[in-house]
């Protein structure tokens, strides 16, 4: 996992929206030093952190998900990637990870970004790995692999939580 291209990434984000770490550090219930170390990639923090942050700095939590996850992904690489999706809301084109949720329902893709923020260590590393086993298959990024991936991770965060319910 890149966590050095995450923290970039947000840090971008964070910068472009003129607010201070004191500030999105007590918006999202951390200590300005956490967000030092997570913008400089010297701590791999709570799933549910990172996109807190993110979500605090207007940034994409796909694009977070995806620098997360590849594990080559550097500094440049995170603020590349802020960069690009600056300028394709500039231009407004919709990049290759949005035309590839639309395959998924919108439910789907609702309850994606309902559940990603509040899922534990381990069902976001079972998600991750749910999904590189499915680009490992099909690198195609809007293949039906990694789509069924996600999918099938969400069917199942469902049954899991509706079991679960009181």
């Amino acid at each position: 996992m890149s966590i050095i291209a995450a923290g970039a990434y947000l840090r971008f984000f964070r910068e472009q929206q003129g607010m201070s770490r004191i500030k999105v550090a007590a918006n999202v219930g951390t200590s300005e030093n956490q967000i030092i170390r997570i913008e400089s990639g010297e701590v791999d923090t709570r799933t549910s952190l990172f996109f807190a942050i993110a979500s605090e700095v207007k940034a994409n939590a796909i694009d977070l998900m995806h620098l997360i996850l590849d594990p080559n992904a550097t500094e440049d690489d995170g603020i590349q990637a802020a960069q690009q999706r600056l300028q394709a809301l500039v231009d407004d084109t919709r990049p290759l990870d949005e035309q590839t949720l639309e395959l998924l329902t919108e439910e789907q893709l609702n309850l994606m970004k309902e559940i990603i923020p509040t899922l534990t260590d381990e069902e976001f590393a079972r998600l991750v790995e749910e999904i590189q086993a499915a680009v490992k298959e099909e690198p195609n990024p809007s293949g039906p692999s990694l789509i069924g991936a996600l999918r099938t991770f969400v069917s199942g965060w469902r049954a899991r939580s509706q079991s679960t319910a009181p």
